[in-house]
């Protein structure tokens, strides 16, 4: 009855993001992330490698339609469905105790966003989920088939997102600080960390060569973009994006963890709390933490169901099925524009919440936002190319000021017969100006006063609009001509890794 049930939910949460898989269209991150695919190395300025090589594999069977691309993430929330009640099990739970613990990772709104494009954030869960059941199993009965699977995990996490770092710095710390210390001692830890090094290294080797570029875009991000919180307005943003009415059930989480079964899992507790505490010093977005939750959720379903208090147990379940389906909206397309933003005006939505960011807002929150736009921006630098002079044309070159635009151009352009597109942002970058000489350029998403240096000619071609789309998207295409620098001076100008 209890993996009938799991396999129905986790089934339940694949078709239902399948079929709401096409949103508004493309977000802007998955344009880069389909760039990227094309440029196979095993580094990116902002992100680990592994997205980007499986995703070239996986065009060339599937194609890159929004429900080919959307399949993974897909799959991963069906897959962190079956993590949690593994980790249900892990720590004593019956059957009794799966829907609880499972309905708030099925409709979380952070989940149901995070599941519903492609990012490696939808991985990250996953592999945070595994690790975490690794370690509850670790604590309870260690062995070395269990830290072969730790090493693995750590070593494809790393991979898949850096952000994994603060998950083993967690549980340095934990177990440091912790009787489980004693796990520490024999040669198992080294063995994991043996194999996770042998996974990493490539990528690590990658960085040293290009002068360690992601943690220029660290620095960069912390410094120029990101917005700094409270302890308090980081917890109130962890318990808003986890869905308000189920913060009693992993804060019971947390307390059994460190009460119970003679404090054998304290070690996750600090663990918690010191990645916590690290993504307030640096400045994390809400979500960083969050794919820590599952395991709160099944050790706050196990102590309710324990202490017998069902129908609360129940009762939480039933409220979190109400609220999660009526706050799914702000977190995945399911309504059209116009209906959202009147929804969202009724519940009061703040589009702000969970950005972490210093952009200006249009209509629509940012992760909305970013879904729309792209088609029309390759339309309108088509028709202003099909404007210029044939021969001024044939050598005219596109720069855009960041990654989404370069892919919208990549990923629409061809059809409409454009070249690629040419940009200082973050990998694009990396990749360099190619055959451009910056004679003719067409510049997107710049202001006219940040090119008039560069270029002994600037004037606007035509002006983006679009209703939904972010602010700053909203500029004119400019044509720029004669470069004021040497080609590879111009370069380096353009470089924006942030």
């Amino acid at each position: 009855m209890g993996m009938h049930l799991v396999w129905a939910l986790s089934t339940t949460v694949l078709l239902a993001h399948v079929v709401t898989s096409h949103g508004y269209g493309y977000f802007r991150d998955e344009l880069y992330y389909l760039a990227c695919s094309a440029h196979p190395a095993l580094g990116y300025v902002d992100f680990a490698p592994l997205l980007a090589l499986t995703l070239a594999p996986w065009r060339a069977v599937f194609g890159d339609s929004l429900l080919a691309l959307r399949f993974f993430p897909a799959v991963c929330a069906a897959a962190t469905v079956v993590l949690t009640a593994g980790l249900v099990r892990a720590l004593g739970g019956d059957r009794r105790a799966l829907l609880p613990a499972l309905v708030p990772v099925m409709l979380a709104p952070i989940y149901v966003g995070t599941f519903g494009v492609l990012t490696p954030n939808a991985f990250d869960v996953v592999v945070w989920s595994a690790v975490l059941l690794v370690a509850v199993r670790l604590l309870a009965t260690p062995s070395i088939p269990l830290w072969v699977a730790l090493g693995v995990l750590l070593g494809v996490g790393f991979s898949n997102r850096h952000g994994i770092v603060f998950l083993v710095l967690g549980l340095a710390v934990g177990l440091v600080l912790t009787p489980a210390r004693r796990l520490l001692r024999g040669r198992g830890p080294w063995i994991a960390a043996a194999i996770a090094a042998a996974l990493v290294l490539p990528h690590l080797v990658w960085q040293a060569r290009h002068g360690w570029p992601t943690l220029e875009f660290l620095a960069n991000a912390r410094r120029e973009k990101m917005l700094a919180q409270s302890a308090l307005g980081f917890l109130g943003e962890q318990v808003l994006v986890l869905n308000p009415l189920a913060a009693p059930l992993w804060i019971a989480g947390l307390v059994s963890l460190w009460r119970r079964d003679g404090g054998r899992h304290r070690a996750l507790v600090l663990a918690y709390l010191t990645i916590f505490a690290l993504m307030i010093l640096g400045a994390g977005k809400a979500y960083y933490l969050t794919p820590f939750y599952p395991l709160l959720f099944a050790a706050g379903a196990v102590a309710v169901l324990r202490s017998g208090r069902r129908a609360v147990a129940y009762g939480i379940t039933a409220a979190v099925v109400i609220v999660g389906l009526a706050l799914a909206p702000l977190a995945k397309p399911v309504l059209r524009e116009e209906p959202f933003v009147r929804y969202a005006a009724a519940l009061g939505q703040d589009p702000r919440a969970g950005i972490g960011e210093r952009h200006e807002l249009g209509v629509l929150p940012q992760h909305f936002a970013d879904q729309h736009g792209w088609p029309e921006l390759a339309a309108a630098v088509a028709r202003v190319l099909a404007r210029l002079p044939p021969d001024e044309r044939a050598r005219a070159c596109i720069v855009a000021a960041n990654y989404g635009e370069a892919g919208a151009i990549d990923f629409f352009g061809p059809a409409l017969g454009l070249p690629p597109a040419r940009s200082g942002h973050n990998s694009y970058w990396l990749w360099g100006p190619g055959d451009c000489g910056f004679e003719t350029v067409v510049a997107i998403g710049y202001e006219v006063e940040h090119v008039r240096p560069l270029a002994r000619s600037v004037e606007e071609a035509e002006r983006v609009e679009c209703a939904y789309c972010m602010p700053y998207e909203r500029r004119s295409i400019l044509i720029a001509r004669g470069p004021t620098m040497a080609r590879e001076a111009l370069w380096a100008r353009l470089k924006r890794f942030q």
